[in-house]
């Protein structure tokens, strides 16, 4: 009588689909199995290849694509990758960041080949997962967080963007911006060419400066100027939100920018009713948003206004998921 065990039938491998939100103050992953239910995340540091460079951006790109991947069952095999990337809007963008993700994945299937079957990857700009979260075709896209942009689709795939060119070229409403406008504002008032302002308190409290002028080389000498004064849009917006009649000028200003970069992606698109999505965290504090209602409504009387149903990740592991079955054979 043969007594020796039943061979074990081997486990079935169940595809995952793995989504990049890639912006300038984090990276987050979601991956979904193929009927879009959330399977795990994972998060990391800032990457915006145009504000921290290559190296920096794909290694925090590394990190949350293996913290998400960690997590999962060892019979998930994660087999399309999307990557929607704050800085990448451009075609020649996306040409050249294409390799380095396809690299990051080549490292992860020797790491753990059962995990990385030779994944494919797409890649776009941060705003078409927003788009992808709600589950929409078409509509407007505003992002103003660390920095800014505009985009819309109609729901026969023709796109329009405007913005999205960094903080040394524009990024208006975006938290960078913010924190610039407000640190001249309170250098200007130092010289004697602007009214007094709650903000001069508050950014010496912040930098931890005894005089105004002493926040020039604090500025400088920081190790990521850039980002700090993006953390100061909280601040000013609070600030404003109080009543400061100088920071109210700076969120009002800056709102009005960002009001004509969707009125010009609106009248491009001729959509009648679109849906416009706020997403970052400058765009979605109610003081800002209310801003850029006020600028909005004249012009797009029948739009409809969201926030982000679900976070940016899992719009671009929606994303992977529609590629994957485009890819599939019939």
């Amino acid at each position: 009588m043969n007594t020796s065990p039943a061979p074990v039938p081997p486990a079935k491998t169940i595809s995952a689909f793995a989504g990049i939100d890639g912006g300038g103050t984090q990276t987050s992953v979601a991956i979904i199995d193929a009927s879009g239910h959330l399977l795990s995340t994972g998060h990391a540091g800032p990457s915006n290849s145009s504000a921290v460079g290559v190296e920096r951006a794909f290694s925090a790109i590394r990190t949350a694509l293996r913290e998400a991947a960690d997590r999962l069952p060892s019979a998930i095999a994660i087999t399309h990758v999307h990557a929607a990337l704050a800085g990448a809007g451009a075609p020649e963008q996306q040409q050249f960041l294409r390799p380095l993700l396809t690299a990051v994945l080549a490292d992860l299937r020797v790491e753990q080949p059962a995990r990385w079957p030779s994944p494919t990857c797409t890649l776009s700009h941060d705003a078409a997962a927003v788009l992808a979260a709600n589950h929409l075709t078409g509509g407007i896209v505003l992002i103003a967080g660390t920095g800014s942009f505009v985009w819309g689709q109609d729901d026969t795939g023709h796109s329009v963007r405007y913005g999205g060119w960094g903080y040394l070229l524009g990024d208006p409403a975006s938290g960078f911006d913010l924190g610039r406008r407000a640190l001249c504002a309170v250098l200007s008032t130092a010289e004697g060419d602007g009214p007094s302002t709650a903000l001069t308190k508050l950014l010496l409290a912040a930098f931890h400066c005894h005089s105004v002028h002493a926040l020039i080389p604090h500025l400088y000498r920081s190790d990521d100027p850039r980002a700090a004064l993006a953390g100061l849009a909280q601040l000013v917006i609070e600030t404003a939100t109080a009543g400061d009649p100088v920071a109210r000028h700076i969120v009002y200003d800056a709102a009005a920018a960002l009001a004509r970069q969707v009125t010009v992606v609106y009248r491009q698109l001729h959509v009648h009713k679109p849906t416009i999505i706020l997403s970052g965290a400058v765009a979605k504090h109610p003081f800002m948003a209310q801003a850029l209602h006020t600028f909005l409504d004249t012009v797009l009387v029948h739009c409809t206004w969201q926030y982000p149903q679900r976070p940016p990740a899992e719009g671009a592991a929606y994303l992977a998921l529609r590629h994957a079955i485009a890819r599939a054979p019939e």
